[in-house]
């Protein structure tokens, strides 16, 4: 399975936010509520992306990279349901790991 990551800008932030809606639970929503995530210009930004398997929108990804401390966070990770139980997840995951490799410790953020 081939996976890629496609950066999201502009108008495509509020399709994010729209799929995170869509694809999480009602009770995670009402208790969190829909993020919203600027496009990265510094540190303490989300950078956000859609993760694609074959060329097909699989999910998307949301992380807050500090380049001064390499403590960084996933603060979302979610994947439509007909890409669940395909090993998509742990193939993003260590994609990730290579995107980043000058970070030190993530930190995952679960609802």
């Amino acid at each position: 399975m081939h996976i890629s990551f496609q950066s999201i800008t502009g108008q495509e932030l509020q399709n994010f936010c729209n799929d995170v809606k869509a694809v999480l639970s009602i009770a995670v929503v009402e208790q969190f509520g829909i993020p919203s995530f600027p496009t990265r210009r510094s540190s303490d930004l989300a950078t956000v992306y859609n993760i694609y398997a074959n060329g097909e929108k699989a999910g998307g990804v949301a992380l807050r990279i500090n380049d001064v401390t390499h403590r960084n966070s996933m603060d979302l990770f979610y994947l439509y349901p007909e890409f669940h139980g395909r090993g998509l997840g742990y193939h993003a995951w260590k994609m990730i790991e290579g995107m980043y490799p000058e970070t030190e410790v993530w930190e995952l953020v679960t609802p």
